[in-house]
């Protein structure tokens, strides 16, 4: 293993090369850190807004049904009583 790794330190070809491996890793590590940092940028800018308007709009949906129900309860109570004779 020493043999090795003193034949890459002393051979020009694999000290570049070996440079250039580095300096290849270090760019896809930029690359796609920022790759990542810009896509969850935009879904927090852009996907959570749209969430929670959905999310508003399923409990204005929700509050509707609810007072669409008690109404017709409401009218349902209102003939039954008229039915029985009893003032509204």
């Amino acid at each position: 293993m020493g043999n090795f790794v003193s034949k890459i330190n002393s051979n020009p070809k694999l000290q570049k090369a070996k440079t250039k491996l580095t300096k290849l890793a270090k760019d896809v590590y930029w690359l796609g850190s920022n790759t990542v940092w810009v896509a969850i940028t935009a879904f927090i800018v852009l996907g959570v807004p749209v969430f929670l308007q959905y999310e508003k709009e399923c409990q204005m949906f929700d509050m509707q049904a609810n007072m669409m129900q008690q109404q017709a309860q409401a009218v349902e109570a209102a003939v039954s009583a008229v039915k029985q004779g009893q003032p509204v």
